[in-house]
């Protein structure tokens, strides 16, 4: 996985970053609509949150789903700090559980198929290849048969010049942040994604998560680089 620790600066100026991303929200309820849609006939869920950062996505979540227990993970100690700066008590105590401990040594200790739902935004692109594939592996293997996984991330074009024309866009709106340090570190951040041991492409993507054994594959909205795909084990 790349080093994704957030410098403190950033963390500080977390807000001023994802404001050069209008379409998270948008893209943020669509993931929490698709779980609901196929988890709203059961009577209690438990979905698990891989990569919540300060619980940005979680919040969509819960306010869907009043019946889902969130397990909330990220390997960042002051995301989950303010991720449980965000939610009251009583959703802490009976819907939201926060972890802070990388994904790998908390998945590779759950049973299979311990999950009704597996969530992920923006998180799942930051590994490498192989480590990418370990961890789909992972996820499918702790779903229940029939569970869903919806992940919100860059599955960037397969096409090498939509890839290129998309990135430059992206280029194009983080440099308009107003804080320069916090552009500069974005813009880098995007193009680390590129590195041909990173990228996450479309069609790939979709492949290897079919060799691995999910179905029913889609790729739901694209504002740029960003997309909402899921699956079913």
């Amino acid at each position: 996985m790349k080093e994704e620790t957030y410098p403190d600066f950033l963390i500080k100026e977390y807000e001023s970053l994802m404001n050069a991303y209008p379409e998270h929200p948008k893209l943020r309820e669509e993931v929490s609509k698709i779980l609901n849609d196929n988890l709203e006939e059961q009577d209690k869920v438990i979905i698990l949150d891989i990569g919540c950062g300060s619980g940005e996505t979680t919040k969509y979540i819960l306010k869907e789903s009043v019946k889902a227990k969130v397990i909330a993970i990220d390997n960042d100690k002051r995301m989950i700090d303010r991720l449980k700066d965000t939610f009251n008590k009583n959703i802490l105590k009976e819907n939201l559980e926060p972890i802070c401990q990388d994904i790998f040594n908390y998945i590779e200790n759950i049973n299979d198929s311990f999950f009704d739902a597996i969530t992920s935004s923006w998180t799942i692109h930051n590994f490498k290849k192989g480590e990418r594939n370990k961890l789909l592996k992972e996820i499918y293997r702790t779903l229940q048969p029939g569970g869903i996984f919806v992940n919100m991330d860059k599955y960037v074009f397969d096409d090498a010049i939509k890839e290129k024309e998309s990135f430059d866009e992206a280029v194009k709106k983080l440099s308009l942040v107003s804080n320069e340090k916090v552009s500069l570190n974005a813009i880098k951040h995007e193009d680390e994604d590129r590195h041909p041991e990173i990228i996450m492409k479309e069609k790939e993507s979709a492949l290897e998560m079919e060799t691995i054994g999910f179905r029913k594959i889609v790729f739901h909205t694209r504002i740029g680089r960003e997309v909402v795909m899921s699956c079913f084990k």
